[in-house]
């Protein structure tokens, strides 16, 4: 590939990168995706930093395009860390202020310190230009190392967050997990190659390009996979220490989240995700449960409770059927006492 074909590549992929952030969030009203969207917008000032840097014909100009190149590269792994924490259901780590400092101490310092790295010799040392791909080579600065090592770090914790989540929730969420994790992979094995020296391309950084890719992944898991739109509808509604039994269905009828209150009704472990709605009730339960049209209201003895049940259908313009939401609350003792208000009427 020429260099003008790779300068090219990289701004394209920018320009999506930083699209797809600005797209989620728009889209996305949690935390854990304004992070994702973050994350992605980093990653479009990363390829475009270093577009730039190999289309410059110097190495002032080399050096200029690597400060920008660094506000991706160090901000990427901390809003990678923050969305994955909230999206595996650890958000309550960021009421520690310890956490959150551990998180983000090392990006902003990092960015400071390139900003200011002439001065300070911390990140590179005496650049000097490869004139085969026309990039910059350097003697490497401690704090170099100590970005790396965070960056690292921040690949494999979450990749080891996202497995562990995959295997808690089920098949579900797990082709979406499996997406996170492959969209991480690609960038973490680039740069491998490129640090270790083992990279065909020499002092060309294949993490970049790898990047590019990556964005495809995560369009996928974004825009086709929907890994945002049932997740966020159904955490609006899901409060899980509620007294009310809440289920949520996805299209297909399977089940996808059930409060503590929905687990213990029908005795459910945590590997209920995924299973059809057939499943979990009786038929004829079932088939009045996720109605195709209107808002359902019954009333149903369910493990010997009496059950007040309601339905509630997740539909979008764009998207068509979403899902259901079905809640149960527990009327056993109104109906006791209806029966014998009923009674003593008689008497």
């Amino acid at each position: 590939m020429s260099l003008v074909m790779m300068i090219l590549t990289l701004w394209t992929f920018a320009i999506l990168a930083v699209v797809l952030g600005v797209y989620i969030l728009a889209r996305a009203g949690d935390t854990q995706f304004r992070s994702f969207g973050l994350c992605m917008v980093s990653v479009g000032v990363y390829c475009g930093g270093y577009g730039g840097e190999l289309s410059s014909v110097g190495i002032a100009g080399m050096l200029a395009w690597s400060k920008v190149q660094y506000m991706g590269v160090a901000l990427m792994p901390a809003f990678w860390v923050e969305f994955v924490v909230r999206y595996t259901g650890r958000g309550a780590l960021f009421r520690q202020g310890l956490f959150r400092v551990l998180i983000w101490v090392i990006p902003v310092l990092t960015v400071i310190f390139r900003l200011f790295d002439e001065y300070l010799g911390l990140i590179y040392i005496d650049p000097a230009l490869d004139a085969k791909y026309n990039t910059l080579t350097f003697t490497r600065g401690i704090w170099y190392y100590v970005n790396l090592s965070f960056t690292y770090g921040s690949g494999i914790c979450g990749l080891l967050m996202l497995a562990m989540y995959s295997e808690l929730r089920g098949r579900i969420f797990r082709k979406h997990a499996m997406l996170l994790m492959l969209a991480t992979l690609f960038p973490y094995v680039a740069s491998f190659l490129y640090q270790s020296g083992n990279s065909p391309w020499g002092s060309l950084d294949l993490t970049p390009f790898s990047l590019a890719a990556t964005t495809f992944v995560v369009y996928l898991a974004v825009v086709h996979q929907n890994i945002i739109n049932l997740t966020t509808v159904a955490n609006d509604f899901i409060v899980e220490k509620l007294p009310v039994a809440i289920f949520v269905f996805d299209r297909m009828h399977n089940l996808c989240e059930a409060n503590e209150s929905a687990r213990a009704l029908l005795a459910l472990g945590n590997d209920c995700l995924g299973r059809n709605v057939t499943e979990l009730f009786p038929p004829e339960v079932a088939a009045r449960l996720l109605p195709e049209g209107g808002k359902t209201s019954f009333e149903q003895s369910v493990n010997g409770r009496e059950q007040d049940v309601r339905t509630y259908i997740l539909d979008r313009k764009d998207k068509g059927r979403v899902g259901w939401i079905v809640t149960m609350s527990d009327i056993s003792e109104r109906k006791r006492m209806e029966r014998r208000l009923e009674q003593m009427s008689r008497i």
